[in-house]
């Protein structure tokens, strides 16, 4: 593992688990926020943090209707 990388990990997944959190409370524009930040964090070091947070994108755009 690389230096640094279990920080950017940790920092990835409380990214992810705000970005859900703030979805699931309404909160839709700051959800984006958290959870693409979660995606750039975790796309090198944790994949599947990258891969959760693009998935909860995708369940926000859906709730958004913007299915481009």
């Amino acid at each position: 593992m690389r230096p640094g990388a279990s920080s950017v990990t940790v920092a990835g997944s409380h990214r992810l688990i705000e970005g859900v959190s703030l979805h699931l409370t309404g909160q839709p524009a700051l959800a984006r926020v958290a959870l693409e930040d979660a995606a750039r964090r975790g796309i090198v070091v944790a994949p599947g943090i990258n891969t959760l947070a693009l998935a909860q994108l995708s369940l926000l755009a859906l709730d958004e209707d913007d299915l481009t």
